[in-house]
């Protein structure tokens, strides 16, 4: 596991981990690094984060989707764990717009 992933696993405060978590992907992205994009998606426990972290990954990681071929296996898992915590309307509500 990465690093960065345990960092982010480690922080209580969700503000501060979103922060990390664009800082970080946002880094890689524009250094055109989707390999390990690809990785830290693949890597990512879903059940660890709260939706807002789960969110930002998605978010972040939108516009470089044709890019990354692990975020379509992320965004499902995303939507499953979501999906569990909040019902489907309530994962389709929240996702609609990230996918």
């Amino acid at each position: 596991m990465s690093k960065f992933l345990d960092t982010i696993y480690s922080i209580s405060d969700s503000r501060r981990a979103i922060d990390i978590i664009l800082d970080h992907l946002d880094g890689l992205l524009n250094s055109d690094d989707f390999e390990e994009c690809n990785n830290v998606l693949q890597q990512v426990n879903v059940g660890k984060l709260s939706d807002s972290m789960l969110v930002s990954f998605l978010g972040i990681t939108r516009a470089a989707q044709d890019n990354l071929s692990m975020r379509s296996v992320f965004y499902n898992k995303v939507y499953s764990e979501i999906a569990t915590r909040r019902g489907i309307d309530g994962a389709n509500r929240l996702l609609k717009k990230y996918r």
